[in-house]
Order: C-alpha cells, then structure tokens, then sequence
C-alpha cells in the first residue's frame, strides 16, 4: 500500500507536469490553476520552484515579479536550475517592455538576477559542465541588457559556458548576437556559422548571416 508521502509526492509530479505543459500551450492560467495548491510550497520544493519561476515569465508587473523572485530566491539561492529558470524568466520580462531600453541599471531586475547567478556560480556551483555552463550562459545574457560597459564580462562567460561544452548551439548564437549588436560583423558571421554548425536553428542563422 501506497504511503501518504508517495502519493503526496506523485501528486506534486503531476500538477508540476501538467503546468509545465500549459506553459508550453502559452497558457499561464491553466499552469497557475496546477499549482495554486502548491503555492506555499513554491519556495521550499526545488522541482516546484523551477516551473513556479518559469510560470512567472507571463507577469508583466516587474516590482510583483521581483517580490517573487526574491521570496523564492531566499531559500533556493544555491539551487542551480531554480536560479537558471530565474535569469530566464528576468530576462523574459525585461524583453518584453516597449521601445528602446537603456542599459539597465545596477539596481534593477537585471543587478538582481546577476547577483543571483554571480552567489550560485561562486557557492554553489553544479558539478556537471553542462549545467555550469549554464549558468555562465544565463548570466551573459542578462549581461547584455547592461550596455556595452558590460561587454567584456559578458564576452568572458560566453567563453567560459563555450569551454565547457562546446557544442553548445545556443552559446554560440548568443554570442553572434552580442557581437551583431556591437557592430562586430565578422566575428558574428564567424559565432553564428559555428552555431549553424552545431545544429541550431537555420533559419534564424540565416538571418543574422544575411
């Protein structure tokens, strides 16, 4: 006979589950409507945690967003996918305001989500490259939205994610991006055929060649 804590278990898996792929459908309500049970576990189970963050990239309020990330952030600061799905989430956000940005600031959602990666990579950081390299990867992206000042620690991490593991397709069309946007056109040619050559998606190498 199954014990109270498996099926309790099972019961966290499946909503997890569920939500993940309403996230997948765009369809934050119906992730929300999973886990609504979940909520006051949402800062104390790591598997919880990491798609709670994730539902968090359809919020467009950014003080509630940063409420939240910091009220998850206290407890799972060492965790390296929850802290992975918090840069992914910030970065979301921040993309999705209108016009053009400046630079974002020291004291912002961006400084907060660098900081954030900056205590899991420094304490904590995962035993496997890949998941390493994640981190360093997550951490140039966010990077990014600081303006050229903050290129060449950005530039930094992207060479170290990419030493890690090399055929990161992602890693090296990030990295052609950051030099497109800089205006360094060969070097973005050079990254985004690597990318190409790795696998990722055609298309949108074609267009950054183009």
């Amino acid at each position: 006979m199954m014990d109270s804590s498996s099926s309790s278990d099972d019961l966290k898996r499946t909503a997890c589950q569920m939500a993940w792929k309403e996230l997948a459908r765009d369809n934050p309500q119906g992730a929300a409507e999973a886990l609504h049970h979940l909520a006051e576990e949402s800062a104390k189970d790591e598997v919880i945690a990491e798609v709670w963050v994730a539902m968090l990239g359809w919020v467009d309020d950014l003080d509630h967003l940063e409420r939240e990330i910091r009220r998850i952030a206290s407890r799972m600061a060492k965790v390296s996918k929850v802290v992975s799905q918090i840069s992914l989430t910030i970065h979301k956000a921040w993309s999705r305001q209108s016009g053009s940005l400046p630079p974002a600031p020291r004291e912002s959602l961006i400084g907060l989500g660098v900081d954030l990666l900056d205590f899991c990579i420094e304490s904590a950081p995962p035993p496997k490259p890949k998941d390493r390299a994640e981190l360093y990867l997550r951490r140039a992206q966010l990077l990014c939205w600081a303006g050229p000042l903050a290129d060449e620690r950005a530039l930094l991490d992207y060479e170290v994610a990419l030493s890690l593991v090399e055929d990161h397709s992602e890693g090296w069309f990030m990295l052609a991006r950051l030099h497109l946007q800089r205006g360094r056109w060969e070097k973005a040619a050079l990254a985004a055929i690597e990318s190409k050559k790795r696998g990722f998606d055609e298309l949108r190498v074609g267009w950054m060649l183009s």
